[in-house]
């Protein structure tokens, strides 16, 4: 079903669907898209600046700011005291001054024109997309969740934020984490549940996560859009003739490594 949805991150999830990371995940094992990935704390990090952005609501449910008082060292007495019946995560007040730092800088930064504050203000926040796909006669659903979708129009753009240490450095982590999939797949989504659009675009927002917080927006040309759009078709055939056995891993053969281009005789 082609719809689109504001849900939680838990709802989000349990929804039966194909997702880009699940994609990735299949590509190197079934076993690996089913195994639940463990939050990294550079994946905490991330997932604090995209609530304290895009919901700052969802972000004061989740966090709470601790007095001047208590120090940092969760190993005080001071700290456990506080710390006791807490259900929200504590941060302190340099950690909320980082987050400040990190918030205006990306809401400042002008795109062609416009400050993203502005793009914000009119822009739906982390909202998932769900659309149907149909390859060799059988039906799959696919979902996204962006971070902020823009629609003008008959122009659509999701801005996807990402937490670099280096954001000039960028273009490695695209094709390291195959970020180029990402675009293809959440604007082939778009382009379904919004069919009159005549320009949708994928940009990345690119922010580095310490002083002093320098912002870079990134577009991928034709020819990496195209690269995405062939590795997630060939992935999605994959999953669509896969014999359902979620433990399969790795083939059990020898890999012939052979010397790579780059590499002088």
């Amino acid at each position: 079903m082609n719809q689109i949805l504001k849900l939680s991150d838990e709802e989000y999830f349990g929804t039966k669907a194909l997702s880009n990371s699940f994609l990735i995940q299949f590509d190197r094992s079934p076993a690996h898209a089913f195994t639940p990935i463990s939050q990294t704390d550079g994946m905490k990090m991330g997932t604090m600046i995209h609530q304290f952005i895009l919901t700052p609501e969802l972000f004061n449910e989740t966090y709470i700011i601790a007095p001047p008082e208590i120090p940092s060292d969760k190993r005080t007495s001071a700290y456990k005291e506080f710390a006791k019946g807490q259900t929200k995560e504590i941060l302190f007040k340099s950690d909320l001054i980082e987050l400040e730092h990190i918030r205006d800088n990306v809401l400042k930064y002008e795109f062609e024109g416009s400050c993203i504050k502005d793009y914000l203000s009119v822009s739906e926040k982390e909202i998932s997309l769900f659309w149907d796909l149909n390859l060799q006669n059988k039906n799959v659903q696919c979902k996204g969740k962006g971070d902020m979708l823009f629609i003008s129009g008959d122009r659509g753009i999701i801005f996807d934020f990402k937490k670099t240490q280096d954001c000039t450095k960028f273009g490695k982590s695209v094709e390291q984490y195959k970020y180029y999939r990402q675009a293809n797949f959440y604007t082939t989504g778009l382009k379904i549940l919004y069919p009159k659009l005549t320009s949708v675009r994928f940009i990345f927002l690119t922010v580095e996560e310490s002083s002093p917080y320098g912002v870079l927006d990134y577009e991928l040309d034709e020819e990496y859009m195209y690269e995405g759009e062939k590795e997630n078709y060939y992935s999605i055939l994959k999953y669509l003739n896969w014999n359902g056995n979620t433990n399969e891993v790795y083939p059990n053969q020898t890999v012939t490594l052979r010397k790579p281009g780059w590499l002088c005789a």
